[in-house]
C-alpha cells in the first residue's frame, strides 16, 4: 500500500501508537523516530521499575538509532495510574539527555493514563482519551483496515498435565541478567538443533521462559535478529500501517 496519511495533532500520533504495534500498550515507554517529518520506527519497552534511569535511557537509545534515517524522536508514556503528573520524570530527563546525545532530540511526551493524556514537556492540561480514538487519522487507518486490540491477553486453562503446570511456575525465571542470559542460551540452542524437538525437560525451561513478559520479548527478538542485542520489552511491529506524515 503506498497511501500516506498526515498526522495533524497530538491526538493523532497518539491513535496510530496502538495501530503500529497491533495493541494498546499499558505500563511501557513507547518511542517513534521521526525521519525528517515522517514518522519511522516504533519501539515499546516495559516502563522502568528497578535500575537507574541513565541505565535505562541508555538501552532504549541504543536501540532506537538502529533507525539510521532517524533525525529526531517522540515519546509517548503509558501507565495504569492517575495518581502523579510525571511519574517518570527522572527517566524523562535521562532519555532526553541520551537522545540529544545520539543527535536524535526528543520533539514531544506525553502522558497516556486510561482516562486522558497529557504533555510532559508542554503544558497541555488533561486532554480525555477519548480524542485519540476519535481522531481523524484513527478513523482513516480503520477505513483502510487496519485494527489493534486490548493489550491484554486471554489465555484458555491448562488442559496438559497437572504437575507438567507446576513444573512450568517453577520454571518461570526472574529477570536477573544470570536468568536472562540463561534463558536465551537455552533458547538459541533450541533453534540451532534444526529438526530436532526439545526434550521435556528442555521444553518446560522454554515454556516457563515465555512467561516472563520480558525474557519473551528479549527471545522473540533473537528470531528475528542476531546482529543487536535486543532490548527489554523490545516489540517492533512485523505489519506497519500506511506511511504517516
Amino acid at each position: 500500500m503506498n497511501e500516506q496519511l498526515k498526522a495533524t495533532s497530538t491526538a493523532d500520533i497518539l491513535s496510530f501508537i496502538p495501530h503500529a504495534l497491533g495493541f494498546t500498550p499499558r505500563n511501557a515507554f513507547v518511542l517513534l523516530t521521526l525521519q525528517g517529518k515522517r514518522l519511522g520506527a516504533t519501539l515499546r519497552v516495559d516502563a522502568p521499575t528497578t535500575g537507574e534511569p541513565s541505565d535505562y535511557a541508555r538501552r532504549v537509545v541504543t536501540y532506537l538509532a538502529a533507525d539510521e534515517k532517524a533525525t529526531a524522536a517522540l515519546l509517548a508514556v503509558y501507565t495504569d495510574t492517575d495518581e502523579h503528573p510525571n511519574p517518570y520524570l527522572a527517566h524523562l530527563e535521562a532519555i532526553i539527555r541520551e537522545l540529544t546525545l545520539a543527535q536524535m532530540p526528543l520533539k514531544d511526551a506525553w502522558l497516556v493514563t486510561p482516562t486522558h493524556w497529557r504533555g510532559l514537556l508542554t503544558d497541555t492540561g488533561n486532554q480525555p482519551v477519548e480524542a485519540i480514538t476519535d481522531s481523524q487519522l484513527n478513523a482513516e487507518l480503520i477505513y483502510t483496515g487496519s485494527n489493534h486490540h486490548d493489550a491484554a491477553a486471554h489465555y484458555g486453562p491448562f488442559t496438559g498435565d497437572p504437575g507438567t503446570a507446576t513444573r512450568i511456575q517453577a520454571a518461570i525465571p526472574s529477570v536477573s541478567l544470570e536468568d536472562i542470559t540463561a534463558a536465551r542460551s537455552l533458547w538459541t540452542r533450541t533453534l540451532h538443533e534444526a529438526g530436532k524437538h526439545p526434550d521435556a525437560d528442555t521444553a518446560v525451561q522454554l515454556v516457563g521462559a515465555l512467561h516472563n513478559p520480558i525474557i519473551r520479548d528479549l527471545m522473540m527478538c533473537d528470531v528475528v535478529t542476531d546482529s543487536l542485542p535486543a532490548p527489554t520489552g523490545r516489540a517492533w511491529t512485523p505489519r506497519r500501517p500506511p506511511p504517516v506524515h
